[in-house]
This record gives structure tokens, sequence and C-alpha cells, in this order.
């Protein structure tokens, strides 16, 4: 017999071990990103909007009157999770300094088929400010609601293609 094979994965909003029978196939999503931790996660941030690769900053991009969806990932998906309570507050000041109203700005849990989040929920993943800042402009996306849909087109492949709202 053959020893099970013991994984790591997605389990609420982190990683736990598991093991699986020897026979199990274990599939790669097929890309990896060699992302290294960072000792200064504020500074970061900071950098990376001050000084993004190959575009102006955020600020540069938006122009008073315009409204803005800010798109984050939902908390099964634990990888990235502890950048957006730091990244959002840090994004909002930009497109503020951008001359955008925070009333202009939206915040959407990009949750794919996953079931809606409560705001309790959101709060462990971007910050109880955060949501308390935009409560009322926060919403998790549903893609099975069909009013909540458009369609875009259709791949050469004959896929049909929806965007949310």
């Amino acid at each position: 017999m053959t020893d099970p094979i013991e994984r790591q994965v997605v389990s609420g909003d982190r990683f736990v071990g598991a093991r699986f029978p020897a026979h199990t196939q274990v599939v790669s999503p097929g890309f990896a990103l060699p992302l290294e931790p960072v000792n200064d996660l504020d500074g970061a941030v900071r950098t990376a909007l001050e000084a993004p690769l190959d575009t102006p900053p955020l600020r540069e991009q938006v122009s008073p009157g315009d409204r803005v969806t800010i798109a984050f990932d939902d908390p099964t998906v634990p990888c990235y999770a502890p950048v957006w309570a730091t990244a959002l507050p840090a994004i909002v000041g930009e497109l503020e300094a951008g001359g955008i109203r925070t009333k202009d700005i939206s915040l959407v849990c990009a949750n794919a088929l996953h079931r809606q989040f409560t705001h309790d929920e959101l709060a462990r993943t971007i910050g109880t400010e955060m949501v308390g800042a935009h409560s009322d402009r926060l919403t998790c996306h549903d893609a099975e609601d069909p009013d909540d849909m458009v369609m875009v087109g259709t791949t050469r492949s004959g896929l049909d293609v929806q965007l949310s709202r």
C-alpha cells in the first residue's frame, strides 16, 4: 500500500494540511507567481502606487467626477488576503488625491461563483474601517444574477463572454 499524499489546501481564509489517498491526482493551476514576502507591506504598497511599472500613478489616471470600482479577492483566496487591508485604503487615498469623491468609489468582492459574503466576513479581509466607510457601496459579485451580467461578445471558439455590470 502506498502512503497518502499530504497537501496544503484552501479552507476558508487560510491553508490547512490535508491527507488524500495515494491514488489522488493533484492538478496544478498551471502557473506560479514567484513572489517574495516583503518586510514593510505599507512601504511596498506605497512604492507601487507612487511609481507603478509602465504607467502613470493612479492619481494621474483619474479626473474629478469619475466613478471607480475596485475589485478584490474574496476571503477564500488567502494567498493575497493580507495585502487588501493595507492596499485598499492606500488605493482609495490615491483616487481621492486625484479628485475622486469617496461616494464615487465602489468596492466589489470578486467572489466568482462562491456565495455572497457578509460585511462582517469581508471586514476580516479588507478591514473594518474600509467596510464602515464604504458599506453602502460594498457588494459581492453575483455571477448567477442575469440582471447584473452583460454580454460583451463571443470568443473565436464560440464561448459567450459576460461581465458584471
